[in-house]
């Protein structure tokens, strides 16, 4: 089957999509300029433009690491001289406190300061500082699996490498620092990050006491370098914190109590926070509305799920995706490279294994993650807080999926398609069955998802006239794209493919 050679409206409004993409980008470019001038004049003292009272936060120390023999785990598995970017390894040193959380929806008190501490980053930044277009996104690795996984970096890394982000992935948890040792002696023989947890101990039962000084004292060190610069000259005029699942989770703490502290970051980006409760109550999703530090907390179906609706506040936004993962296909097929190159997952019996799906066993469906491409709207956040926290309009309002009449659940119907939230082309129009948060199992089944690509003869089946899937597919695009929930070059990919989808 083939698209109508007659169909004249479809291929105009692709090229509109082409030449729209293009102005969008170079409005971008322009915009981002001018607010990294305006923004620029604000931060002289190495915090972010809401730092007025802050307590100052002593930089790391930072050495370039360089031990013959080794490699750094969780490298890129690509190239990215290629793409006009490097990557490069850094010691982090210094002394960090602990801390108080006398209340989980207020700032936090300094118990005391006096512990070393010695852990890594890895900064992916443009060659050419010329390129660099003045903002670091700083991941918190996150460790659920017992190592240290960047999956923001793995997910948006081809939108940050097009607009020119600088991405700092940063050790900051026991278990991830602990897995680095023991992969490598030579090269993380002695790192570490511990400290005595008890009065106070670690709010999420971690023991990550000295996570929350680590973080900010290594973007100090960014924003204000000494010798040295991981950034080789280039300003951050903005830094934007992000975090996935248990790392998402981290961040919300230290949004709700140690960012009114410290103020060294202007924005933040969660992808599917996870949660843990504290003191028996369930405040994993709550923000407080007095922050102004710009965030955006971008939910799959799996934590959105069983938990009311979060509302808007004046510095905050929670979107919702229809038929999205946990993680998903996108971010996985980068993630995999990593972690069967590096062999550093493992079973809870120490058997190692490839890959996370190899974690994961028993589910009623297989191969777990949903196809629907997540990483759009995340890329989407990004660029909204990164023009928000300079000053720009406020990110497009929150996006929830729609509960059932107890404000819990997520409706579904009996295919496991859930209603409202954003909902992509890729999910309206669908060339895979996708699940979100409904594959039935032990364990992380639930977070998984599914997905299958539809054969040939299913697609002709579900689609006998191609012209209205492609005019389907660029409606809701377009939408999206209007609404904000996606970008250019994202919404042009995705019509690009529905159009080439019938083509001999």
């Amino acid at each position: 089957m083939r698209l109508n050679s007659a169909s004249d409206e479809l291929r105009e409004t692709f090229g509109f999509v082409g030449k729209l993409h293009s102005i969008i980008l170079k409005s971008a470019g322009l915009a981002s300029v001018m607010l990294a001038c305006c923004v620029g004049q604000t931060m002289a003292d190495g915090g972010n433009q809401n730092g007025v009272g802050a307590t100052r936060v002593t930089p790391a120390q930072l050495q370039l690491v360089s031990v013959p023999g080794t490699t750094a785990f969780a490298a890129s598995p690509e190239d990215l001289s290629k793409k006009g970017y490097v990557e490069e390894e850094y010691y982090v040193s210094g002394t960090a406190g602990r801390y108080i959380f006398p209340d989980p929806m207020n700032n936090a008190a300094a118990a005391d300061d006096r512990y070393d501490y010695k852990t890594r980053l890895i900064v992916r930044r443009p060659a050419d500082p010329a390129k660099f277009n003045g903002t670091v996104v700083a991941e918190w690795y996150n460790v659920t699996l017992g190592q240290d996984i960047d999956f923001n970096w793995a997910t948006s890394r081809e939108y940050f490498i097009r607009n020119g982000y600088a991405v700092v992935s940063i050790s900051a948890q026991r278990v991830g620092v602990e897995r680095l040792k023991a992969w490598s002696q030579a090269r993380y023989g002695d790192l570490n990050v511990s400290a005595p947890n008890t009065t106070p101990p670690d709010p999420l039962n971690t023991g990550d006491v000295l996570c929350w000084d680590i973080f900010s004292q290594v973007i100090a060190a960014i924003r204000a370098p000494g010798p040295v610069d991981v950034l080789a000259g280039g300003k951050a005029t903005r830094v934007i914190a992000s975090g996935e699942s248990q790392a998402g989770r981290r961040l919300t703490q230290y949004y709700n109590s140690i960012d009114p502290l410290h103020r060294v970051v202007d924005g933040m980006v969660f992808y599917d926070p996870g949660y843990t409760d504290i003191g028996g109550e369930s405040t994993w999703h709550l923000l407080r509305t007095d922050n102004p530090t710009k965030l955006i907390s971008v939910g799959a179906e799996v934590w959105s799920d069983g938990r009311k609706t979060v509302a808007d506040s004046p510095t905050t936004r929670r979107w919702e995706v229809a038929g999205t993962s946990h993680l998903s296909f996108w971010d996985m097929q980068y993630v995999d490279a990593v972690t069967t190159r590096d062999k550093g997952l493992k079973t809870r019996d120490g058997t190692p294994v490839a890959t996370i799906q190899d974690l994961i066993k028993g589910c009623t469906y297989a191969p777990l993650w949903s196809a629907v491409p997540m990483h759009k709207v995340l890329n989407a956040a990004f660029d909204h807080v990164n023009a928000w926290a300079g000053g720009g309009l406020p990110a497009p309002a929150g996006k929830p999926l729609e509960r059932d009449a107890g404000g819990m659940l997520l409706r579904h119907d009996d295919k496991g398609r859930t209603f409202g939230g954003i909902q992509l082309a890729e999910y309206a129009f669908p060339t895979a069955f996708n699940l979100g948060y409904l594959n039935k199992g032990p364990g992380f089944c639930r977070n998984g998802g599914h997905h299958r690509f539809y054969a040939d003869d299913e697609l002709k089946a579900f689609y006998p006239n191609p012209n209205a899937y492609v005019r389907g597919v660029v409606e809701t695009t377009m939408k999206n794209l209007a609404a904000g929930y996606i970008l250019g070059f994202d919404a042009a990919e995705t019509i690009e493919a529905a159009y080439k989808q019938f083509q001999p």
